[in-house]
């Protein structure tokens, strides 16, 4: 195989240089979550702090790779579990997809709409 067949690589002001599974790229490639470039993840604390200013697309794509890694070593050290390889890539998917039904402005947003009468999460998101 060559480089491309085994995905993408990204380099995360955090985590250095993380290898994206050419799972997850067909997700992140998807409009639902380039959507996630545009939302703040740290909601209205970016009016106070400024400097606080990453989004839901990279807080995702950090999450994902922690999943997976931590999924990794479980399977690596606990053999007698016999986790499936596939797993730890759908619990990558499942982290780099956890904050899909946020509102704008996170969980600010989320308080006020949980007031309103009638409210249903599943209908937000």
């Amino acid at each position: 195989p060559t480089y491309m067949d085994e995905g993408k690589t990204i380099n995360d002001p955090i985590h250095g240089h993380i290898l994206l599974s050419k799972e997850l790229v067909r997700f992140i490639d998807t409009p639902q979550f380039q959507r996630e470039r545009d939302l703040k993840q740290l909601g209205t604390t970016y009016f106070v702090f400024p400097g606080a200013c990453h989004n839901r697309f990279e807080h995702s794509i950090g999450v994902a790779h922690l999943a997976g890694r931590q999924m990794g070593i479980i399977k690596d050290r606990q053999p007698e579990l016999e986790v499936d390889p596939r797993y730890v890539d759908l619990v990558s998917i499942s982290g780099l997809c956890h904050d899909l039904g946020h509102g704008p402005f996170s969980h600010a947003f989320e308080g006020w709409v949980h007031r309103r009468p009638g409210f249903s999460h599943w209908r937000l998101a």
